[in-house]
């Protein structure tokens, strides 16, 4: 490579990113300011953040039938007026302001709210009243003997007509009445099962809680560690420079370079093997020569006896014949030592060796780039430790949001102690007031019990046609228990109606002051409306307008902090997770950093002029000469001379001859056959060479002047994709943590949990039974009237009377 190289790659420096943790939020690494092509290194994987796994809660409601659907709208009728959002906000004044109260003016509105529960009140209380003193009246006129006192009953035709309506009238109450008692008992067991689930409903929404404010440090540090293994994979990259950079450009280099290399090894293997082929034909043409100066000497001898002898001397034709083979044209066999010198020239060059030592430098290029940027990456790795401490530094910064560990600290050593210290003595109270509503469903169940036996004694005893004195047994203790059920209704009633009035006043408001607006979000306006709450974002530590009931809707839906505590209004997430700066001092680092690699020549100029040497005479040779004089060599023939010897009888020079052309056919002959063989191959591989070497001198130097022109180019490109890849990493994770951020840290479906506490478990599992069992109760008292009349007018047809 014809020049120095330098290599463009980025520079790593510490970027001053702000990192915000607001609420229970972390803001962490972030994005730079293009996205590197995917195709070029793609990010490192990353797993989604551990949600915690929550306790199942009960999302039903505890009782739903025709009672339940008259309830609600008879409260509703009641109360009608929407929730006192403004009493709401004056009565949380009271506790919480120190300004000085009207309270007089207070009460008045308080009063006028309640007045449907007031005019409710006063109707019970009526009821209250009148029962007992409507039963001390009939009481002492039947002592008096009047009401149904006196034991007369005249016959009349109507009489049997007046019994069957009685009758009828007194058993459809008691259904009435009956069908009320169930829902009492239903209803009365429904509240005892929602006071047993209320400590495991509380414990269990207590428990997500806890779990959500434990999960929440755990899911912002699985961030935090994420950031570690993208900087630590990025250093470990930084480390592996040499080979992830460096291979790269080698890799580039070789697919010119190494045709070349490859063409110079074959070429030295070629020229090798000429160089053998040639030493094989200049033995073989030694011992050719050796042959024909031997064939020359007998010749001669032959010929010096020819000569010595006149007769044979004046032949012409045999002198003739003779000078041709003494020619020096049959002395000297080619010679290749010119070829011979040109191709030692070039293998003395060792191609081989020469290959090795430029293969060698194409190795080392890694170590050598690992060498000279190593510079570089130790002031990258000081800028990723230093970004790897502001990444760690954000852990700290959640510690100081600590409202969430206090919370998890109240729940942990005050609400769970004290809700197991509880829970014995609520399950006895829980059993005492079971015990209670069982005991006033049972007073009423004795009332349908009296006059479910009075109508069965009363029918199986009566016989219309007997005289009324003479009424049986049975009979008369059916019309006993009419007038027993009725002083029962009279004695519990009043008591039964003030547990109707406590309940209606009591659970009657708390629905439709709590549940009713809880369901309808006015309760969670109004709590938006206190001062307290009202400023709950600042109280937080955010400039944003928070309500709870807003809180409330996006926790239901399972959403995460970071749109439920709308901290896109007062943090700008794009530009704190920002790193264009960081990347652009990375460039700047690796812009004034310089690669440089040994200057590589592909092939040294004496080298180059040998090999174009060689060429030219590999080109040059021709083997035509050579060739004609092995073919004029071979068509030697002896015989035909001795043959005329023998016609002029020289039998002894014939014979000399004859034996010297048969020594020439078995020796010189084959080496006349393999030199022309060896020569005809050397033409053939001289020519072959030649174009080889033209090629390969042609591909060097197109390769000589890519590297010169291309090796910048190169390594700034290879630079660029290691330098995209670095980056790639910090993108995948900027991307990875800001939709952890966004989307999936803090979901808050726990904190919804304790709001659908106070609707699922108190208002469906115990406000709205105890409502349908005061409701049901008070419709058995108000059928108690008709069941008190009608049972006393029954009475007295199924009594016995004392006059007739």
């Amino acid at each position: 490579m014809g020049e120095n190289m330098r290599v463009w790659r980025s520079k790593g420096s510490h970027a001053s990113l702000r990192l915000v943790v607001v609420g229970v939020m972390l803001l962490t690494l972030a994005q730079s300011g293009s996205v590197p092509p995917q195709t070029v290194c793609g990010g490192l994987p990353h797993q989604n953040v551990t949600q915690p796994e929550y306790v199942a809660l009960r999302a039903t409601n505890g009782s739903g039938d025709v009672m339940a659907d008259l309830v609600g709208p008879f409260l509703n009728v009641v109360q009608p007026k929407p929730f006192p959002r403004d009493l709401f906000f004056n009565l949380t004044n009271a506790f919480t302001s120190e300004t000085p109260v009207d309270y007089s003016r207070l009460q008045s509105r308080i009063v006028a709210h309640f007045t449907g529960f007031w005019i409710g009140a006063g109707i019970l209380l009526a009821y209250v009243v009148l029962m007992p003193i409507l039963g001390l009246i009939l009481a002492c006129c039947r002592c008096c003997g009047n009401c149904g006192g006196r034991m007369y009953q005249e016959k009349t035709n109507s009489l049997h007509c007046e019994r069957r309506t009685f009758y009828w009238v007194v058993l459809i109450t008691s259904v009435f009445i009956l069908a009320g008692n169930v829902y009492m008992f239903i209803n009365n067991q429904a509240f005892k099962d929602g006071l047993d689930q209320t400590p495991t409903e509380l414990n269990s929404t207590l428990t997500n809680v806890l779990r959500f404010t434990e999960a929440l440090p755990e899911q912002i540090s699985s961030v935090v560690n994420e950031s570690n293994t993208t900087l630590e994979a990025i250093s470990r990259n930084l480390d592996d420079v040499g080979r992830q950079l460096g291979g790269p450009i080698q890799e580039k280099f070789r697919s010119y370079v190494d045709p070349v290399l490859q063409s110079l090894l074959l070429l030295d293997r070629e020229t090798r093997s000429i160089s053998t082929e040639l030493q094989s034909l200049n033995s073989s043409l030694t011992q050719l020569q050796s042959s024909m100066d031997r064939m020359q000497e007998n010749v001669t001898q032959v010929k010096d006896i020819i000569n010595n002898n006149i007769h044979l001397h004046q032949n012409a034709e045999i002198s003739e014949a003779l000078d041709e083979l003494t020619e020096d044209n049959y002395q000297h066999v080619p010679n290749l030592n010119e070829f011979q010198s040109a191709v030692d020239e070039v293998v003395r060059k060792n191609l081989t060796s020469t290959t090795k030592e430029v293969e060698n430098s194409f190795n080392n290029i890694p170590q050598t780039v690992e060498r000279e940027t190593s510079s570089a990456v130790q002031q990258t790795k000081q800028a990723l430790d230093g970004l790897r401490g502001t990444i760690s530094d954000v852990a700290s910064k959640f510690n100081e949001i600590d409202f969430l560990q206090k919370l998890s600290d109240i729940i942990t050593t005050e609400v769970y102690p004290n809700l197991n210290r509880f829970t014995p003595a609520y399950r006895t109270y829980t059993d005492i007031w079971w015990k209670c509503g069982f005991a006033v469903c049972s007073l009423v169940l004795l009332v349908v019990l009296c006059n479910c036996m009075g109508l069965f004694l009363g029918v199986v005893g009566l016989k219309p046609k007997v005289e009324p004195t003479m009424r049986s047994q049975t009979s008369n203790c059916g019309g006993t228990f009419f007038l027993a059920g009725s002083g029962f209704s009279f004695i519990f009633s009043w008591i039964l109606m003030i547990v109707v009035l406590v309940l209606f006043f009591v659970t009657g408001n708390i629905y439709t002051l709590v549940c009713r607006p809880l369901r309808n979000g006015k309760l969670l306006e109004a709590v938006d409306s206190t001062d307290y709450i009202s400023n709950l974002g600042q109280s937080l530590g955010f400039n944003v307008n928070i309500s709870v009931k807003g809180i409330y809707s996006d926790c239901k839906d399972n959403k995460p902090l970071w749109t439920t505590l709308q901290l896109h209004e007062v943090i700008n997430l794009d530009e704190i997770m920002n790193v264009s700066q960081y990347v652009e001092q990375a460039q700047q680092l690796f812009d004034s950093t310089h690669i440089n690699l040994s200057s590589v020549t592909l092939l040294e100029p004496d080298v180059d002029r040998q090999l174009r040497d060689f060429s030219t005479k590999a080109r040059s040779f021709n083997s035509t000469d050579t060739t004609h004089q092995i073919a004029k060599m071979s068509r030697i023939n002896l015989n035909s001379t001795a043959d005329k010897l023998d016609q002029l009888g020289s039998q002894n020079e014939a014979s000399n001859l004859r034996g010297i052309q048969a020594t020439y056919e078995t020796t010189i002959i084959p080496q006349l056959e393999n030199v022309n063989v060896s020569v005809r191959n050397l033409q053939s591989n001289a020519e072959n060479i030649s174009g080889e070497v033209e090629e390969l001198l042609r591909n060097l130097e197109a390769a000589q002047t890519f590297l010169r022109t291309n090796t910048t180019q190169i390594i700034r490109t290879e630079s660029r994709k290691f330098l995209d890849c670095q980056i790639g990493h910090i993108i995948s994770y900027k991307e990875w943590a800001s939709s952890m951020i966004t989307q999936q840290i803090g979901r808050c479906q726990p904190v919804a949990g304790m709001v659908d506490f106070v609707d699922v478990v108190f208002c469906s599992s115990l406000v709205e039974p105890m409502n349908l069992f005061w409701s049901s109760l008070l419709w058995c008292l108000v059928f108690f009237i008709p069941s008190i009349i009608f049972s006393i007018l029954l009475a007295k047809y199924y009594r016995r009377m004392k006059h007739s």
